[in-house]
């Protein structure tokens, strides 16, 4: 469960009642963490379509039970 940390300074002079607006919030760069993430993913999707696109192709472009159930295999190998 991912949480979020918000940079409020909680020390004597600061009051509790400030709040970040959402405003603020969306303003926010995600990490450099979450983007790599997120482009690994994007990555291997495309890759998947790819191999899809691919096998439909030398298939004849039929989606048929024993297509996908190889489409499958295929996904479930590569990881």
């Amino acid at each position: 469960m991912a949480t979020q940390s918000l940079s409020i300074p909680l020390d004597s002079r600061t009051s509790r009642s400030a709040k970040p607006q959402p405003a603020a919030l969306s303003r926010r760069s995600r990490s450099v963490l979450r983007r790599l993430l997120e482009a690994m993913i994007e990555s291997q999707r495309r890759r998947a379509e790819r191999e899809i696109q691919f096998y439909l192709g030398a298939t004849g472009q039929r989606l048929t039970d024993g297509v996908e159930r190889e489409l499958e295999r295929r996904a479930v190998r590569s990881q």
